[in-house]
């Protein structure tokens, strides 16, 4: 794969293992992990809902719970530093009990 095409390939994001779902208690941390690390100028935000709270740990980990049960829908959006990449990863689910 070039350079440039890893560049702009789909971000890829799991709670750890290539797992797409994840069942967690009110109040757990879950990790979510980013299949690649990207360099520091990138900006990596975690997109759910607001009944989530998340932590970025650094551009490849992030930490999230939630207080209220239900299932969620999380995805990361990337971006470099001028904005000339932006890109939105897959969609991963945690179920809240």
């Amino acid at each position: 794969m070039s350079i440039l095409r890893a560049k702009l390939a789909k971000p890829v994001i799991s709670f750890g293992l290539g797992r797409t779902v994840f069942t967690a208690l009110i109040g757990q941390e879950v990790k979510i992990y980013s299949g690649l690390i990207y360099p520091k100028d990138y900006v990596l935000n975690l997109n759910h809902s607001p009944d989530l709270t998340s932590r970025k740990v650094n551009n490849n980990y992030f930490t999230i719970e939630g207080n209220t049960a239900g299932e969620y829908e999380i995805t990361l959006f990337l971006s470099n530093g001028d904005k000339t990449v932006q890109l939105i990863s897959n969609k991963i689910t945690l179920i809240i009990t």
